[in-house]
């Protein structure tokens, strides 16, 4: 059977109107739909162009479901939700009505874009070229930070300029880095300012956040469930009381705050200081940002949540290996500046230096025992191993290190691991076959994984790491962000963060020229498949927005 498409000339689309500020979703992916989609006429569904092409390749390439004489290039079968219909072994129903092709923007968009593009090319094209790469890798080395000991690499360091000289006579050095997609922090980006020191102090945040909030939901890091708690709670905690002489620490997020609100409107003083001292505007200006093309969306169309968010939470210095202030291991669709704008050094006297000591036996012996249960007798795991993983935990030892409380200095927020993409694959392989080794809710050790990045639900500890790079040869970037530092992830990217102190994150997506490739799209694109129709960790509709 052959499939024909339409050449442009004869190409409609129709232009939907998206004026309800209600955002699409795929109804098989439950990714949004922001751009070109298809809607079938018959039940009703959107599908995004990817799952389209599923649909596609399923009829064309021998799928599990024979190929009807009548199917055209129009055509797709397609699951639907379970109605009165017939329904399939995975609680699904067959649909062969026709997919439309829809556009939330005007029919002449994207030729629109192209010539503005040609225009743009021409009036800079006669610019003096940029400097060669090995002038720039040697350019402002003492610049550069060691954050790995990667073998025969040339990329164990990242840039990490002054704030006072990320201006645009840097912004070269920057896109150098950038483009290879390794992260950047610029430092002491606050400079100093009083007023900038007061605005993010735990008073007056806990005095701006209760003008329209008494209470919020915070997430309790041992368990990961949420507990409702006045605003005064959480901030006298966070400042100087999260931890309890005998017990473990009681550690709280708040995540991606405000949840429903946006930023500037909850609020606009802290928003305004915030974007003053953002670094590289080209790229990270929410509104006038002239590369960051998530401020690119025509006037009048629904456009993604870019933020800023705000991650207040508490933490200490030492891994406790279970119940730590983490933001586990996952990856974004978008680029991101992350900025560590307070910190509140935790005052550890000698009886909870006692305590947490205590607890860390504690929690490895436990880990053992839950170990134990699940792979007792050497019976053979999902992966293939057998109980011989337990044996391996077994051995791990409680680093005590230096002192609890000088470890860490007063300056320091929180620990940074961000992986390279093209260990992504190896690193996902390491998660797959030692997943059981891992806990997550109520510290129940994992029984399944869905995806070993997108569920967010591993956070690799200092002998993780360590193992890792033993059997793998593998290692992240590891830094401290200290007050005032911007962390600049790049898209795709899998990170994770460990807080050393109670300290406030203010995060804002963007999306740069360098970073929107289709190499990237489509990775994220496949993996975002195989976790269609389950829940999400972060229990939000979708397991990845795009493009944040």
């Amino acid at each position: 059977m052959e499939l024909r498409g339409l050449s442009l000339s004869e190409l409609s689309i129709a232009k939907l109107d998206d004026s309800d500020g209600e955002r699409s979703y795929c109804d098989n992916c439950k990714t949004s739909i922001f751009a070109l989609h298809k809607h079938c006429q018959t039940c009703k569904s959107d599908f995004c162009l990817a799952c389209c092409r599923d649909f596609c390749d399923a009829q064309l390439r021998g799928g599990a479901d024979p190929i009807e004489s009548h199917v055209t290039a129009k055509f797709g079968v397609h699951k639907r939700p379970r109605s009165n219909w017939d329904v399939d072994s995975d609680d699904m129903v067959f649909c062969e009505g026709v997919l439309e092709l829809r556009s939330f923007y005007p029919p002449n968009h994207i030729t629109d874009l192209l010539d503005e593009a040609e225009k743009l090319v021409d009036k800079h094209k006669h610019h003096k070229p940029m400097i060669a790469d090995e002038t720039y890798k040697n350019l402002h080395s003492c610049l550069n930070r060691k954050a790995a000991s990667r073998e025969g690499s040339n990329d164990n360091n990242i840039y990490c300029p002054e704030a006072k000289i990320a201006y645009p006579e840097d912004l070269l050095q920057f896109q150098w880095h950038w483009r290879k997609g390794e992260p950047v922090i610029v430092r002491n980006l606050l400079g100093g300012g009083t007023f900038s020191s007061l605005l993010w102090e735990p008073s007056h945040m806990s005095h701006a956040i209760s003008q329209k909030h008494e209470t919020v939901k915070a997430i309790n890091c041992l368990s990961l469930c949420e507990e409702e708690v006045t605003i005064n709670q959480f901030f006298t905690e966070y400042a100087n009381d999260c931890m309890h002489s005998s017990k473990q620490p009681h550690m709280l997020k708040l995540k991606d705050w405000p949840p429903s609100e946006s930023f500037k409107e909850c609020l606009p003083i802290h928003f305004k200081n915030f974007v003053s001292y953002l670094p590289y505007k080209e790229y990270t200006h929410p509104v006038s940002g002239s590369l960051n093309l998530a401020v690119k969306f025509p006037d009048g169309c629904l456009k993604p949540d870019m933020g800023p968010k705000a991650y207040i939470a508490y933490g200490v210095a030492k891994e406790l290996g279970r119940g730590d202030s983490v933001t586990k291991l996952h990856c974004d669709m978008s680029d991101a500046v992350n900025v560590l704008t307070h910190v509140a050094k935790v005052k550890l006297g000698s009886e909870n230096v006692t305590a947490i000591e205590k607890l860390m036996p504690k929690n490895l012996e436990q880990d053992k025992r839950e170990l134990h249960d699940i792979h007792q007798d050497g019976e053979a795991n999902d992966d293939g191993t057998s109980g011989s993983k337990l044996k391996e935990v077994e051995k791990g030892t409680v680093e005590q290190g230096d002192s609890l409380l000088d470890a860490v200095d007063s300056l320091d927020g929180a620990l940074w691991d961000i992986f390279q993409r093209k260990d992504v694959p190896i690193l996902e392989g390491y998660l797959y076959k030692h997943f059981g080794e891992f806990s997550h809710f109520d510290c129940h050790p994992l029984t399944k994984v869905t995806h070993p990045i997108h569920d967010q639900t591993f956070y690799l500890t200092m002998e993780h790491k360590k193992k890792l790079k033993q059997e793998c040869g593998i290692e992240p970037w590891t830094f401290t962000q200290k007050l005032g530092d911007a962390v600049f992830i790049p898209a795709g990217c899998p990170h994770q963060v460990r807080n050393l102190n109670s300290c406030t994150k203010v995060a804002l997506d963007f999306v740069s020229p360098e970073n929107v490739k289709k190499m990237i799209i489509h990775a994220v694109d496949d993996a975002v498949k195989k976790l269609k129709n389950s829940t999400c960790a972060s229990g939000k509709q979708e397991a990845i927005i795009l493009p944040n």
